[in-house]
């Protein structure tokens, strides 16, 4: 369990890393900071954020029939099945099997 919570920490870091990134770069002034947050303020959703993140979950990690299950965040997660199948607000869905 040590060891899926390390690698999930340095997967956790390198994205927070680049969303940073990527933000730093949209506020690189007061014009596009300005616009940047007005932007955000305009679409952004907090509810749609807690549905999909299920932040408010208090158990990050389950076990169920022997298998680890992640309950937070489910929408950065990977489908299981390789044909059609997928969480319902899955980012990436397999069309093909393969």
């Amino acid at each position: 369990m040590n060891e899926i919570k390390t690698y999930n920490n340095k997967r956790y870091n390198i994205a927070s890393e680049k969303r940073d990134s990527i933000v730093n770069s949209l506020e690189k002034d007061s014009v596009s900071k300005a616009a940047f947050n007005l932007l955000k303020k305009k679409h952004y959703n907090d509810n749609l954020e807690e549905f999909c993140k299920n932040s408010n979950e208090v158990e990050r990690i389950i076990e169920y029939n022997e298998e680890l299950y992640q309950k937070l965040d489910p929408i950065f997660q990977d489908p299981e099945h390789n044909l059609i199948r997928a969480h319902f607000y899955s980012a990436k869905r397999y069309l093909v099997h393969g």
